[in-house]
């Protein structure tokens, strides 16, 4: 459909740039004599204009792109600015305006609405996408355009239109138009400004309060992280003090059942070096005869349901030492 408005109107256009007469305007309904205009029942250059444009939106926006997001977007925005110079020409009594430079059908007031309703339209298409990215933004520019937005469009035509009305009626002459016009002016955005400054104050300063808040909370973990630090590192300590003079054997070892820890204790009943023994299997430590069962015996103390058992409470524990095999317990 969007397609079949624009050949239409393209050919209406051409009408108008090479002197055509194919005769659209008279399929529905014959001409008739118009002393405002030689085609009177053509749609105005305006008109078929915004058609073309709003046709191509459309079909920029059914290919689901964000590049053409941004096209059909603008390609409306001047669609709506020419209905836009329209609708002043009608406001303000400017012809040209209405028929956009040359003598053709005027766009009517109805046929604006139309065509600025059709452009809300497809700018809420896409509300989170090109042109409305900004102003459903929920980021302080958003809320200022939301803001400011309703006044710059409507306010200054209000004044204007009201100041036009005074001057026809005769209630006062041009330069006192002008003069009641710019103090209105200047008095309603100095407002505008003012408010404007306050709310970005109070913007920033809730912002400071939440930088402030997030020091104080970061101050306070730096804090206790710095406690729990040092805890762990006494800790450390008086835990790597107990390794070095016990007597016993200290080892660990990780999942793969090699060895991470070795203390004095180990190298003296093992005779092996830590420099030598971390990182080795801890079969190593284990006599010949008792290394194929000892990785079933930690598979079956996996899928027990202890956690911990003391070392020998079942009998004597057997060791190799780097010189002889050795019984402890």
């Amino acid at each position: 459909m969007a397609g079949f408005i624009i050949i239409i109107c393209l050919l209406t256009l051409s009408q108008y740039i090479f002197g055509w007469k194919l005769g659209i305007d008279q399929w529905l309904f014959r001409d008739v004599v118009s002393s405002a205009t030689p085609y009177p029942g053509r749609m105005g250059v305006n008109t078929a204009l915004n058609f073309v444009l709003m046709g191509l939106a459309l079909l920029l926006l059914g290919q689901n792109s964000q590049r053409y997001t941004w096209l059909a977007q603008i390609f409306s925005s001047v669609a709506a600015l020419i209905s836009l110079l329209a609708l002043f020409g009608h406001l303000f009594n400017v012809d040209i305006l209405e028929r956009l430079v040359t003598i053709t059908t005027t766009q009517p007031i109805n046929t604006i609405a139309t065509f600025f309703i059709l452009y809300g339209g497809i700018l809420l298409l896409c509300p989170r996408e090109g042109l409305m990215q900004v102003v459903t933004s929920p980021l302080v520019g958003g809320v200022m355009v939301r803001w400011l937005l309703p006044w710059a469009m409507i306010f200054p035509v209000a004044v204007n239109w009201f100041t036009l009305q005074g001057q026809n009626l005769a209630w006062y002459n041009a330069n006192f138009g002008y003069t009641f016009r710019s103090a209105i002016m200047v008095f309603t955005f100095s407002i505008l400004i003012l408010g404007t400054g306050r709310f970005l104050n109070q913007i920033d300063y809730k912002r400071q309060q939440a930088e402030k808040e997030i020091k104080k909370i970061n101050e306070t973990l730096e804090d206790l992280v710095a406690e729990r630090t040092d805890d762990l590192q006494k800790s450390q300590a008086r835990f790597a003090g107990i390794l070095e003079i016990a007597n016993d054997a200290i080892i660990s070892v990780d999942r793969t059942q090699r060895i991470t820890l070795f203390n004095q204790g180990a190298e003296k009943i093992f005779g092996y070096k830590m420099e030598d023994i971390l990182g080795e299997p801890l079969n190593l430590l284990l006599p010949e005869q008792f290394r194929d069962a000892h990785p079933q015996h930690i598979k079956q103390f996996g899928h027990s349901s202890s956690r911990a058992r003391r070392m020998g409470e079942r009998g004597e524990i057997w060791g190799s030492s780097s010189r002889w095999n050795a019984v402890f317990g």
